[in-house]
């Protein structure tokens, strides 16, 4: 089965408490020039493969977010530059 599409985000060690799993997410393609909803499912270096060498880019101040969009017909091409925000939800249970 295909893996849904996601982006990996950096985010500074000292504002990941901040962040919680199920969180929503806007993400902004500069490439496409369009915005997608997206999802919170991973946080920290569970959040990749330990053996990519996307999460050996991450310094040790930093931590790494997995979002997934929203919808799984998302074809962004690999690397490409992406604007995130976070929302949280102060509702939430």
């Amino acid at each position: 089965t295909r893996e849904k599409p996601f982006v990996v985000v950096k985010l500074h060690s000292r504002d990941i408490y901040k962040v919680k799993i199920n969180d929503t997410a806007r993400i902004y393609s500069k490439y496409k020039d369009k915005s997608y909803r997206g999802k919170v499912t991973q946080i920290g270096y569970a959040a990749v493969n330990v053996d990519a060498s996307i999460s050996q880019e991450a310094s040790l101040n930093e931590s790494l977010i997995k979002i997934e969009f929203i919808d799984d017909k998302i074809e962004n091409p690999l690397n490409s530059r992406v604007e995130v925000r976070i929302k949280r939800d102060l509702f939430q249970g």
